[in-house]
C-alpha cells in the first residue's frame, strides 16, 4: 500500500494543481484514482489494527497466570524483577515506542513532500502511535509489552526488506 501510494504520487499531485482550491473535486478525483488502480490509502494502518487483538488476547492470557503465580511469569528476565507487573524503569515501554517510531519513519518515501490531506492525517497517526504505545505499555504487564517491543523490532527488520529505510534515511544520511 505505502509503495503504491509513492507511486501515484505524481499523479495526485498533477490532479491537485488542476483542481486548485476546489478540495471536493480533488478528493473525488484521487479517489477515482485510487479505485482505478486498487489502492486503499488507509492500508496502510491495517497491520496495527490486526496487532491490537493479538496484543490483548496475549495480555488476557499472561493477567490469570500472573496472578496464580503460575510458571515463569513470578521469575525475572533481565532488568524485570517480575513479568507479571509494569516494567519499573520503563525502558521496554520505551523502546517498544521507538521501534513503532521507525518502523512509521521508514514506511514514508524519502525527499517526498505530502501534499494529500489523506495521506498526512495518516502521517500524523502514525506520529502519535508511538506515544500510545508508551503510555498504554507503562500500565501493562512486561511480558505483553515484551511481546510489544519484539513485535516492532521484527517490523522495523521486515519493513526495511520491504522499502528500505524510506524517510528515516533523511535524518541519517549515512545510512545504506
Amino acid at each position: 500500500s505505502s509503495k503504491a501510494m509513492q507511486e501515484l504520487s505524481p499523479k495526485i499531485k498533477e490532479i491537485q494543481k488542476k483542481h486548485g482550491k476546489d478540495r471536493q473535486a480533488a478528493s473525488a478525483a484521487q479517489m477515482a484514482l485510487y479505485q482505478q488502480h486498487g489502492v486503499n490509502p488507509m492500508a496502510g494502518c491495517l497491520p496495527m489494527l490486526v496487532q491490537l487483538p493479538i496484543f490483548f488476547g496475549i495480555y488476557r492470557a499472561i493477567y490469570p497466570l500472573s496472578e496464580s503465580g503460575a510458571g515463569y511469569f513470578g521469575n525475572g528476565f533481565l532488568w524485570l524483577p517480575d513479568l507479571a507487573e509494569p516494567d519499573p524503569y520503563f525502558i521496554l515501554p520505551v523502546l517498544a515506542g521507538v521501534f513503532q517510531f521507525i518502523q512509521a519513519r521508514m514506511m514514508r518515501p524519502a525527499n517526498q513532500q505530502v501534499t494529500d490531506p489523506q495521506q498526512k492525517m495518516m502521517n500524523t497517526m502514525m506520529n502519535f502511535m508511538p506515544l500510545t504505545v508508551i503510555l498504554f505499555g507503562s500500565q501493562f504487564l512486561s511480558g505483553a509489552v515484551l511481546y510489544w517491543f519484539a513485535q516492532a523490532v521484527y517490523a522495523v527488520v521486515q519493513q526495511w526488506l520491504i522499502t528500505g529505510w524510506g524517510a528515516f534515511s533523511e535524518w541519517f544520511p549515512w545510512l545504506p
